[in-house]
């Protein structure tokens, strides 16, 4: 089992809680966020607007999720067996966290319940919380470039956001259950559909209409951890060689936290970088004049210039500190700020629906695939990822959980997200949060220009308005064409006598 069935109760459940900064009628952003120029979100999480499950709302104390409430579900739709158990999990799991720590509760628990085949995630994109609870969350075990040597002030960590699904109706037979969106083709590929009970379920949970359901939500605060557990797992067998190279190569260039820049801006104060989460889920490169990188900066620096800059004379630094190259432990700067787009397109991969159970399309099973460097010891499992890691179809959630901090994300933090504008559409407890996102083509509605932040139409929806204005012009002309001609035709036959001479 992916979650503990108390992490689907509590959340699904209507769950509703209280950020660690002070928030009026059990929602909303504390006056701290609104003076830095965060949105608020006063009033959208309130317990009387929730769906209810009729029973009493429980708290699990402060210590367990800075006073997370939860309305227990009977899971009176589950048959008597399966409710018990459902229960006792809940139970069990739920009733003592008042003596845990909340964020500490495993996404792999003991007691199975789902298959991990029918456990599915999707990331959901990046948003900024100044209001954060835990201290120095951001700091990047991982990798990052730059270093959080902010002490000048309170954090704004950017914290990336997941979401976790299950298909309650899975029948045992792995992935052979299921059909895969092509991002090539634009088409649904049913080539690993080889089920013998002939289910050909679609791996959708991104749509909303997605026979998927949501087990919960969970941040992430040192997002360099998560993307190299990501990437050396389940993305070495997502993506194409060269996107792989790109992303692995260059993950490192990236910030790490809010940094003070050697530079200053037209007044002489020092400027801040750190990563800006831009709408859909991308990221580029941000400026901002104080310490916590919350209020971004308007001048004349580039972002990207800055960085790079940075990234030059730390790599001087340590060139002449160390006698050594170390150049390329941290990526390239200026080799991702000019491939930020197919950075942003590769990433985009991972907000459509995506098994727990890393895959691999490309895995037929046949004696050609062993040729593969990362497939050598290839076992002849149809669909299987062999990972840069060494690992055999690893639970890349359970992955995450194991290797990252992985910490469970409230109603408060998906609203966040929501009214910053950064993250994919979600629904649930009856709310759409988020924008755009992946729509029945696999593509996204929207493009971004990554210098700006800003939403635009993309190229896609462009050809299609244009396509479509081609496509009425001619038929406008045509049927403009067939009317002269009947009328020409009525024109001919009104001169002829009704009765012959």
């Amino acid at each position: 089992m992916m979650f503990a069935a108390a992490t689907a109760a509590a959340f699904l459940s209507s769950v509703a809680s209280a950020s660690a900064s002070p928030v009026e009628g059990a929602g909303g952003a504390s006056s701290t966020s609104a003076m830095r120029g965060m949105p608020s979100i006063k009033g959208l999480l309130d317990k009387n607007n929730l769906p209810t499950t009729g029973q009493d709302w429980i708290s699990l104390g402060d210590k367990s999720a800075f006073g997370l409430e939860y309305q227990p579900n009977d899971f009176d739709d589950e048959d008597p067996a399966t409710a018990r158990r459902l229960r006792a999990i809940r139970d069990r799991a739920l009733l003592s966290w008042g003596t845990k720590d909340y964020s500490n509760q495993f996404i792999d628990g003991g007691e199975t319940y789902y298959d991990e085949y029918s456990q599915a995630w999707r990331l959901l994109g990046f948003y900024i919380d100044c209001d954060s609870p835990y201290e120095r969350e951001g700091d990047c075990d991982g990798g990052g470039g730059g270093g959080n040597d902010n002490d000048e002030g309170e954090n704004c960590p950017r914290y990336l956001l997941w979401a976790a699904y299950i298909d309650l109706d899975y029948q045992g037979e792995g992935i052979g259950e299921y059909q895969f969106f092509d991002r090539h083709t634009g088409k649904w590929d049913t080539s690993s559909c080889i089920s013998e009970n002939g289910r050909c379920a679609k791996y959708d949970c991104h749509l909303s209409e997605s026979n998927f359901k949501l087990l919960g939500l969970f941040k992430e605060p040192n997002y360099h951890e998560w993307m190299e557990q990501l990437y050396k797992h389940e993305g070495v067998c997502v993506w194409t060689k060269d996107e792989y190279e790109l992303m692995q190569y260059n993950r490192e260039a990236w910030p790490c936290g809010c940094t003070r820049a050697s530079q200053t801006d037209a007044n002489g104060n020092y400027v801040y970088y750190d990563m800006k989460p831009l709408p859909e889920g991308r990221m580029t490169f941000g400026l901002y004049t104080d310490a916590s990188c919350s209020a971004e900066y308007s001048g004349d620096l580039d972002p990207i210039e800055v960085v790079e800059n940075e990234q030059y004379n730390n790599n001087n630094n340590n060139n002449n500190n160390n006698n050594n190259n170390d150049r390329d432990r941290h990526g390239n700067v200026s080799e991702l700020a000019e491939q930020l787009e197919s950075w942003n397109d590769a990433f985009d991969i991972f907000k459509k629906c995506q098994p727990c159970k890393a895959y691999d399309l490309s895995n037929d099973g046949s004696v050609n695939y062993n040729q593969d460097d990362h497939h050598e010891d290839d076992d002849g499992n149809s669909f299987a990822c062999h990972d840069d890691a060494g690992y055999n179809s690893v639970n890349q959630c359970m992955k995450f959980r194991t290797h990252t901090k992985m910490f469970g994300a409230t109603f408060r933090d998906a609203a966040l997200a929501s009214a910053q504008g950064t993250i994919t559409e979600i629904k649930f407890l009856g709310f759409t949060l988020g924008r755009g996102g992946f729509g029945r083509s696999g593509k996204f509605l929207a493009s971004v220009d990554f210098s700006t932040g800003e939403l635009g139409i993309s190229r896609k929806s462009t050809t299609w308005f244009v396509v479509s204005l081609i496509t009425c012009a001619v038929l406008l002309v045509g049927f403009f064409v067939s009317r002269k001609a009947e009328k020409r035709a009525e024109e001919s036959s009104a001169r002829e006598p009704l009765v012959s001479k």
